[in-house]
């Protein structure tokens, strides 16, 4: 038990390092982890717990640096809004609550999904195509008035055809660090040079809102859909699509996204075991390793996870006092050329040499036109939706 609880704690300060430190994926850590010749368990709940932490701290480098990952893309958008409003504690205290309610919701469902997750997977898998397309019109429609309608689609169309282009053709390992800062960090920051905002004083968190309870519980529930639809890589489309369906301020936004991120881990678990399908790198890896995969290991394991998550979350609010003295005694526009200036060098050096730069300044062009048209900047998820349409319908 011991040996146990020394992993998963060992899982979160990797998962501090990973959630912190651009460049430096989870699946990285887990990788290296599974080939040290430690007890096989041991590793598991290592991974899991460096997973599911590294969810948690990614929040912190969204909402102060603007530097996105895979699963906060959209965590950038509603948090670092609220921080140049003086918001940024909030935001990282509606983080907290979504990330610890959402992964202790999706522990208590664990055993529902597993009951049900392959009499829906039977039933949604099939129309997954016509379910993306549908929804993804009615994403575009959202913005009512034709002109609108016209140019968010021109958006998703062009995010769209970037992103077929480089998950159909081997440009670089790994095209969606390079795209993803293009179309939310780099395009975000230069816009953000131009109009010199000082980092506003940042008030007091207080406790985040339970009227938000709500809006995690859906997420926690959509999360379940990332493992359902075949289509769906990344929990951020699942956002993408929710937040169609219901109300969206800053906080609701941020809930919605944080509580999808987080409850995907649980998830993924129960879609391991009853699909034998592990849509989350990490669940693979450890899928890999067992011995033999049983609804004790799922449990075991997810509560490991909930455990991490739990620590994480109750860390982040001291990180951000932490955080937000440095970044208030830096100019904005100065804080804003390192971080640009970091993204890029690192692009060059892991996210494919020049060919990602290329690839980085072209999505950032794509990212910029939303905010030009006067549109919502979630319509350029068109690149991870459009070639989801596209390879399900051929």
């Amino acid at each position: 038990m011991f040996a146990l609880l020394f992993a998963v704690l060992v899982g979160i300060l990797l998962g501090f390092i990973a959630g912190l430190v651009p460049g430096l994926h989870p699946n990285t850590f887990a990788t290296v982890l599974s080939g040290l010749g430690f007890d096989p368990l041991l590793v598991q709940f290592c991974i899991i717990a460096l997973a599911a932490a590294a969810t948690v701290f990614e929040s912190l480098r969204a909402i102060f640096l603007f530097i996105p990952d895979s699963n906060t893309v959209l965590t950038i958008l509603p948090g670092h809004r609220m921080l140049m409003e003086g918001k940024g504690m909030r935001a990282v205290a509606v983080c907290s609550l979504a990330f610890i309610a959402s992964t202790a919701l999706a522990f208590l469902l664990l055993p529902v999904s597993l009951a049900l997750f392959p009499a829906l997977y039977a039933v949604i898998a099939p129309i997954t195509p016509q379910i993306l397309l549908a929804l993804s019109i009615a994403l575009l429609a959202t913005e009512r008035k034709p002109g609108k309608i016209a140019a968010a689609t021109l958006c998703f169309l062009l995010a769209g055809f970037l992103g077929i282009l480089l998950f159909t053709q081997p440009i670089v390992p790994d095209p969606l660090f390079p795209a993803f800062a293009g179309l939310f960090a780099i395009s975000g920051l230069v816009m953000g040079m131009s109009q010199q905002k000082p980092l506003p004083p940042q008030r007091a968190a207080g406790s985040a809102p339970l009227s938000l309870l709500p809006v995690i519980a859906i997420g926690t529930l959509l999360a379940a859909l990332a493992d359902l639809l075949p289509g769906l890589s990344s929990p951020a489309q699942i956002a993408v699509f929710a937040s169609i369906f219901t109300y969206m301020n800053s906080e609701r936004f941020l809930a919605l996204t944080s509580s999808i991120a987080s409850s995907h881990l649980i998830f993924a678990l129960a879609a391991l075991l009853t699909t034998g399908k592990a849509r989350m790198g990490a669940v693979a890896i450890v899928g890999e390793a067992a011995s033999s995969i049983s609804p004790e290991w799922i449990f075991a394991l997810a509560g490991a996870a909930l455990l991490a998550t739990g620590i994480a979350a109750y860390l982040l609010m001291p990180l951000a006092r932490f955080a937000v003295p440095f970044l208030s005694s830096v100019k904005q526009n100065e804080l804003n050329a390192l971080v640009l200036a970091y993204l890029l060098s690192l692009i060059f050096l892991i996210g494919g040499g020049p060919a990602g730069l290329l690839i980085a300044m072209v999505a950032a062009f794509i990212g910029a036109l939303p905010p030009i048209l006067g549109v919502r900047r979630t319509h350029v998820m068109g690149f991870i939706l459009l070639p989801s349409i596209a390879r399900l319908f051929i």
